[in-house]
């Protein structure tokens, strides 16, 4: 928490973590945890483009309306019986927490277009077909991309999911455990193919 806080500086933040190692060794793992989360985001270019839009729309129009709303709120009377004002207040909360989420996310963000996917080992901008190894036959086939893109409806996953990271950077004729539909099943990578060549197959576009 005190790591993702925005009121400390960098150099505070580090300080206070330095005091608290040296009390609390264990604590050291999950620094090391909060800085692999730190890690650079892969993602699509068209997610990117709807990230920033977002972050945009936020700074440039719903918080500014809301500073308004606030202040017309205030103008009502009372604040502690101001059920217009609170709600005016939660939402600023909301919309605040949002903008900080956006600008720590595109901060880490590294586009891609797709156009450097392996096709000898599953990675992003990959599609993956599969068959279950035990049981019945049953072959699936996912799409792994970038961290913004996941649409499970349509077999679109992001790298960073359980399955997308229990088959990342397997070859064909590898094997993992999947979970899915709620059950553990133990399935064989068949194919590897490039989502630029194969996109038009799924019905949502990257």
């Amino acid at each position: 928490m005190l790591m993702l806080n925005q009121g400390f500086e960098d150099l505070s933040k580090k300080s206070i973590i330095a005091r608290f190692i040296k009390l609390f060794p264990s604590i050291q793992s999950l620094v090391d945890e909060g800085a692999q989360k730190q890690k650079a985001l892969i993602v699509s270019e068209e997610s990117f483009k709807a990230r920033a839009e977002e972050l945009e729309d936020l700074v440039k129009r719903k918080i500014p309306e809301n500073k308004i709303a606030i202040a017309t709120a205030r103008e009502h009377g009372d604040l502690r019986e101001n059920s217009e004002y609170k709600m005016a207040r939660q939402e600023q909360d909301t919309l605040l927490a949002r903008k900080d989420q956006l600008e720590a996310e595109i901060s880490r963000a590294q586009t891609t277009d797709f156009k450097d996917s392996p096709t000898d080992i599953v990675g992003v901008g990959c599609v993956v077909t599969l068959h279950r190894v035990n049981g019945e036959r049953k072959v699936v086939c996912y799409a792994i991309l970038g961290a913004w893109d996941s649409d499970p409806d349509h077999n679109i996953l992001s790298y960073q999911t359980a399955l997308g990271q229990s088959i990342f950077s397997k070859s064909v004729g590898s094997r993992a455990a999947l979970a899915i539909a709620g059950e553990k099943e133990e399935w064989e990578i068949d194919k590897i193919e490039r989502w630029l060549d194969t996109k038009d197959r799924f019905a949502k576009k990257a």
